[in-house]
């Protein structure tokens, strides 16, 4: 993931869908789509909630990855070990590389499946613990698939 596909995503730059705040966990359908990341990738971004946002980026080769931000964060570029909790599994570490405002990680393939189910996404950064709500994850991700394969069959027409 370069920086300029997660400044597009964090909405620094480019067109989005705005994401609709939503009292229940959001649905695939209140997540915002980003169809013009560079290098191929199309990205989703839920409500912001408690200051955290949850950002998803699909690759042309199907790669998934996680990004985790806050308006006020201001990361160090470094590799962190962060600690996650999906719904009330064990907690674990997941390697994220920082840098501005945000976290970004490649979600590794034996863990997708745990995280298209869960309920909720729960982590600790800066000393707070966030919980973020989720649902249907699996939808968003068949959303940036249906992203990823319209911008294929716009390319073959070129």
């Amino acid at each position: 993931m370069t920086l300029a596909a997660l400044a597009v995503l964090l909405g620094a730059a480019g067109p989005a869908e705005t994401p609709v705040p939503a009292a229940a966990p959001p649905g695939p359908e209140q997540w915002g789509i980003v169809t013009n990341l560079p290098g191929g990738l199309c990205g989703a971004k839920a409500p912001a909630v408690e200051g955290a946002e949850l950002s998803l980026a699909l690759s042309r080769d199907n790669s998934l990855s996680m990004f985790l931000a806050g308006p006020g964060w201001k990361i160090q570029p470094q590799t962190y070990e962060i600690v996650m909790q999906l719904d009330d599994l064990a907690p674990f570490a997941f390697t994220m590389h920082g840098e501005g405002p945000a976290l970004v990680g490649e979600v590794p393939r034996d863990f997708r499946a745990e995280l298209m189910t869960a309920g909720k996404i729960g982590f600790n950064f800066n000393a707070k613990t966030y919980t973020i709500a989720v649902r249907n994850l699996a939808g968003v991700v068949d959303r940036l698939d249906t992203c990823i394969q319209a911008r294929k069959a716009a390319e073959r027409q070129h």
